[in-house]
């Protein structure tokens, strides 16, 4: 994997705080089956998968009340992948990586795969 891109452009609120980020970065998304060993620890894969998404995402500011995010995977192995085992994770990094306070806060998701030669994540979180 190798560096965060901007997916998009940021639209602002008269106070000048970002309201809406469109983010893209090089990732092959992990499933929720590559998570754990047993039901109490993580996998190495899943430690490694946490540390790597976690340095590419960007910086932002917290979000503190209801959000939506909008998430697009673009994969080589589309077809051999649950799209919602990829969520999961993903969601759990960016609550850890500081970008809302509580995943519980999530009021509405969309997301998508596709086949792709390269793999990608694009998000898009709004604040509610």
């Amino acid at each position: 994997m190798k560096k965060s891109q901007l997916g998009g452009q940021q639209k602002t609120t008269s106070k000048n705080i970002p309201k809406e980020t469109g983010i893209c970065i090089q990732a092959k998304p992990l499933s929720v089956n590559e998570l754990w060993r047993g039901r109490k620890w993580k996998t190495k894969k899943y430690e490694a998968y946490e540390k790597e998404i976690a340095s590419l995402l960007p910086a932002r500011k917290t979000i503190q009340g209801k959000f939506r995010i909008c998430i697009k995977f673009l994969i080589q192995n589309a077809n051999r992948i649950d799209l919602d085992n990829m969520i999961k994770p993903l969601v759990d990094i960016m609550q850890k990586k500081g970008y809302f306070i509580d995943d519980r806060n999530l009021t509405h998701l969309t997301a998508e795969k596709e086949k792709s030669n390269n793999n990608l994540i694009y998000i898009l979180l709004k604040e509610l």
